[in-house]
């Protein structure tokens, strides 16, 4: 056995990645000392791997842990000594650039021996900029896109940053393909389907869901209307114990959906009767502290006093004339989709009523300017 130290290799990994196991002989027989940083909210599995090795027979210092919290013992760092081969720049690249959101990994740190600075941070500049970007599901792609919302706010505070020292980015986009119809038909639910495989053609059938009670709308008092949704078998019961009718939910001909299906007209009746009653806030209060879905239908004045509309930007107040020679603020409906780097703007309402008369009257079908101040005259134009 070796009873001597001649070199220091790191293999610093988390806790999950346990490929340097396999050179622990290497190590053993190169007499080098193997030293391993597991994440310091797991380092228990390889605390064990430790004790292994020392039952094995390894010299004490050949498996070293590095644990605990500090600025010495943070996340797992790239380290490069004066020594290393051609490799090292891949290995280097792999640890930083593989970590955004790809991989486990994150070897966002690297530590290089002085005499070696210059030489590692030029051959990694020229890699980094020679890495494919693209497409993670194509082969030739190195680096894909991150994973999710955090990590991309990230990258793009990053990219900012370089853009604001200098640097200078390319961008890639898509086309956003969608016709007015398709919005529509994705939520038709089980239309097409039933046609394909039953040859049901579904026919107009009002508010309800067949097949689905109760789920209608139904009367308020001050002329307001709102839609409730009790057609899951616990949500049903919920229902009508809220309206007082106990006994309809333990009633054995509702215990399922078919059966209350059998009875639509009546259930449907029997909420009626209740929400004519109250108001539509009242009705709303009720059914969310029960827990049975509801909504409020909605007019135009609703829309208007409600908070979540205004606060999503959904109303914009613009100028336009309603009566000749005033101006009045109308408000208008805002821009959907938003989209969070050009959220888009209504920049120009269109011409006002009238302003084409000349052209089209006059130009196009010949009206006389006598004949148009008559029209106008006339309230017709």
């Amino acid at each position: 056995m070796a009873d001597s130290i001649t070199g220091v290799p790191a293999c610093i990994a988390p806790a999950a990645t346990l490929s340097g196991w396999r050179y622990s002989p290497l190590c053993f027989l190169s007499r080098c000392t193997f030293v391993v940083k597991p994440s310091e909210h797991t380092p228990a599995s390889t605390l064990e791997f430790a004790r292994l090795f020392a039952e094995a027979g390894f010299p004490p210092g050949v498996f070293n842990v590095v644990t605990g919290y500090g600025p010495g013992t943070g996340g797992p760092p790239n380290i490069v000594f004066a020594d290393a081969d051609e490799g090292v720049i891949n290995g280097v690249v792999a640890g930083i650039f593989a970590a955004g959101g790809q991989t486990c990994i994150a070897g966002s740190r690297l530590f290089v021996e002085a005499q070696m600075h210059d030489e590692i941070v030029s051959r990694l500049t020229e890699r980094a900029r020679a890495i494919k970007l693209g497409d993670p599901l194509k082969m030739e792609t190195e680096m894909g896109p991150a994973a999710f919302k955090g990590q991309q706010e990230k990258i793009k505070s990053y990219i900012d940053i370089a853009q604001e020292e200098g640097a200078s980015s390319v961008g890639y986009g898509q086309v956003v393909d969608v016709a007015l119809y398709e919005a529509v038909f994705a939520i038709t639910e089980s239309l097409l389907p039933e046609y394909d495989g039953y040859g049901i053609i579904r026919q107009r059938t009002g508010n309800i869901l067949p097949g689905l009670t109760p789920s209608n709308i139904y009367a308020c008092q001050e002329d307001k209307w709102v839609v409730i949704g009790g057609n899951a078998d616990g949500v049903f019961k919920r229902l009508m114990q809220t309206i007082g009718r106990a006994d309809l939910a333990e009633d054995p001909r509702f215990v399922d959906n078919p059966g209350r299906t059998r009875h639509q007209e009546f259930l449907d009746g029997v909420i009626a009767d209740w929400t004519s009653q109250y108001t539509l806030d009242e009705v709303m209060e009720t059914m969310n502290e029960a827990g049975v879905p509801a909504g409020p239908i909605y007019d135009a004045a609703d829309i208007m006093n409600d908070p979540h509309f205004n606060a999503r930007a959904m109303i914009e107040d613009h100028e336009v004339s309603i009566t000749p020679g005033e101006s009045n603020t109308v408000r208008f409906p805002g821009i959907v989709p938003k989209l969070s780097e050009t959220p888009g703007e209504t920049q120009w309402l269109g011409p006002a009523l009238g302003a084409h008369n000349e052209e089209v009257y006059g130009q196009l079908l010949g009206f006389t300017p006598e004949r148009l101040e008559q029209l106008k005259q006339g309230g017709i134009i």
